[in-house]
C-alpha cells in the first residue's frame, strides 16, 4: 500500500506521462483506495489527452458514457494532430454536419475514432474525407448497410462510421430470439468481433432458444477469429445436445484455413449440424476443407439409427443440403475431398464458381462421378472453370441431368416391381379378386351329386 504522503507526487507524474495509456488509468482505479482517489481527480480535469494506443472500445465508451456525464466541459483532445485538438462532443453531438478535413488539414485516425463513438447515437450526417455525406442515423438503425470501396479506404473514415456500426450490431443482436440474426455487412473486424463476444454468447443461451433458422455474418472482415468464437458461442455450452442450424452464412469474411477449422471442430462430435452452409470468397485452401469436410463427414457420438423395414440403417435427415465453396483457393489436392459421398447423402445444391486453382480434368472427374450416383440427392452444381472462355467450361450440369434421369428411371423402376409383387400376392391368395355370386347349376356342375361318388 502506497504511504499518501511521500508517494502522492510520484503517482502524480506518473499520471502525468504521455506514455501511460487510458487502459493502465483505468485499471488503477481499481487497485486500492488512495490509487482510486488520485487517478480520479487527474481523470476530472477539463482535457483528456489520447493516443492511438487508446483506441479501443473500452475506452472510448468509458470516455463517453463515464467521464463526459461527470466532467462538465470535457474535451478530448488526440496527441500530435493538429485538426480540432479539442474536441466537445456534447456540442458535436447536436451539429446537424460534421466534418472531419478542410482544404489544408484533415482528421487524425485517433480524433476521428473516438469522435465516430461519441457520434453513434448522433441523428447528424457526417461529410468523410472524399466528400459524401453519412447518416448516423441511418448507419446505425437500417436493415441493410453498404459502404463502398472508397468509403472504406481511409482510417479515418472507418473509424468515424465504426461506433455506429458497431451500435447497430449490438440492437441485431439484442433483438434475436433464435430464428433470424442477420449481421452481414456491417464491416465488423476481429476487435469489434472480441467486444460482441459476451452479448453473442447470451444470445446462443441454450435456456432460452433451440434450433436456429439463419445467421448471416457475410461481408465481414472477421478473419480466423470469426469461425473460433461463433463455434464457441453456439456449442461451447451445449455438451448433450446437437445444435441446429438451417442456414450459415459466412461468405466473404476471411476466415482462412484456420478459421475453417475452428468452426468445423465442433461437427465431429455432432455437436453442430447445419443444413445450407455458405462458405464463398473466405480464402479456404486445402487444409481448410480437408477439415470442413472431415467435420460434415463424422458422426461422433451423437448420430442418430432408425429401422427400415427389416434393416437398420443411418439416419441422415441432418446432414449438409446445401454447401457453397466458391471463390477459394484450393487446388486439385483439396478439391479430392469432395470425391468422398460419406457426409452428403442429403447434398442438394453444391456451389463451386471460380475455383481459378481447380484444373478442369477435376471438373471433369466430378462430373463422371456425379453420373455413377456419387450425390444421390443432388439437384444442382454451380460450376465453371474461372480461368476458361464460357464455350469451354465442363458441362457439369448435363452430368447432374444424367444422374436424375437415372433416378427417375429407377424410381419408376421400383414402383413397377412393388406393383408386380403385388399383384402376384393378389393372384396366390385370391386377395382383391372381385366377389361373384354362383348359381345352383353352377354348384352342379362342379360337384358330383350321384351316389358313392367321391369329389
Amino acid at each position: 500500500m502506497c504511504d499518501r504522503f511521500s508517494d502522492q507526487g510520484i503517482l502524480d507524474n506518473v499520471l502525468l506521462s504521455p506514455q501511460l495509456t487510458l487502459a493502465s488509468k483505468r485499471a488503477m482505479l481499481l487497485v486500492s483506495r488512495f490509487f482510486h482517489q488520485i487517478t480520479d481527480a487527474h481523470l476530472r480535469h477539463p482535457e483528456l489527452h489520447v493516443s492511438a494506443f487508446d483506441c479501443t472500445i473500452a475506452n472510448a465508451r468509458f470516455v463517453i458514457r463515464v467521464l463526459l456525464p461527470r466532467v462538465p466541459g470535457l474535451l478530448v483532445c488526440a496527441r500530435g494532430e493538429r485538426f480540432t485538438p479539442k474536441m466537445d462532443f456534447r456540442k458535436l453531438r447536436v451539429l446537424p454536419n460534421v466534418r472531419v478535413h478542410t482544404s489544408t488539414c484533415c482528421m487524425g485516425p485517433t480524433a476521428a475514432y473516438f469522435l465516430g463513438h461519441a457520434l453513434a447515437v448522433s441523428n447528424g450526417n457526417v461529410r468523410l474525407t472524399m466528400g459524401r455525406k453519412k447518416s448516423l442515423a441511418a448507419l446505425r438503425e437500417r436493415s441493410r448497410v453498404y459502404l463502398d470501396a472508397h468509403e472504406r479506404l481511409e482510417e479515418v473514415d472507418c473509424n468515424l462510421v465504426a461506433g455506429a456500426l458497431l451500435a447497430n450490431a449490438e440492437a441485431r443482436i439484442e433483438r434475436f430470439h433464435g430464428f433470424d440474426l442477420n449481421l452481414s455487412s456491417l464491416y465488423l473486424n476481429p476487435t469489434t468481433l472480441k467486444h460482441l463476444r459476451r452479448p453473442l454468447y447470451r444470445a446462443f443461451d441454450p435456456p432460452r432458444y433451440g434450433p436456429y433458422k439463419t445467421i448471416n455474418l457475410s461481408g465481414n472482415p472477421l478473419g480466423p477469429l470469426g469461425g473460433e468464437i461463433l463455434a464457441e458461442a453456439l456449442c461451447s455450452r451445449r455438451r448433450s445436445t446437437v445444435v441446429r442450424v438451417q442456414s450459415l452464412d459466412m461468405s466473404d469474411t476471411q476466415l482462412g484455413d484456420e478459421g475453417v477449422a475452428k468452426l468445423a471442430a465442433p461437427m465431429p462430435g455432432g455437436g453442430l449440424k447445419i443444413e445450407e452452409l455458405f462458405l464463398a470468397n473466405v480464402n479456404m485452401g486445402n487444409s481448410g476443407l480437408k477439415a470442413l469436410m472431415h467435420g460434415l463427414r463424422a458422426r461422433g457420438g451423437h448420430w442418430h439409427a432408425r429401422w427400415k423395414g427389416k434393416d437398420f440403417v443411418e439416419d441422415t435427415s441432418l446432414d449438409v443440403q446445401v454447401l457453397d465453396l466458391s471463390e477459394n483457393v484450393f487446388n486439385d489436392e483439396g478439391f479430392e475431398e469432395l470425391m468422398c459421398a460419406i457426409g452428403l447423402s442429403r447434398l442438394r445444391v453444391l456451389s463451386i464458381r471460380k475455383l481459378r486453382r481447380v484444373s478442369k480434368r477435376s471438373l471433369v472427374k466430378l462430373g463422371n462421378a456425379v453420373r455413377e450416383g456419387l450425390y444421390p440427392a443432388i439437384e444442382d452444381i454451380c460450376a465453371d472453370n474461372g480461368t476458361e472462355a464460357a464455350s469451354k467450361q465442363v458441362p457439369i450440369q448435363k452430368a447432374v441431368k444424367y444422374w436424375e434421369a437415372q433416378r427417375l428411371v429407377k424410381k419408376h423402376d421400383d414402383e413397377w416391381k412393388a406393383f408386380e409383387t403385388q399383384f402376384e400376392k393378389q393372384q396366390r391368395f385370391g386377395v382383391g379378386v372381385p366377389f361373384r355370386k354362383r348359381s345352383l347349376s353352377d354348384l352342379r356342375g362342379e360337384v358330383d351329386w350321384t351316389p358313392g361318388a367321391t369329389n
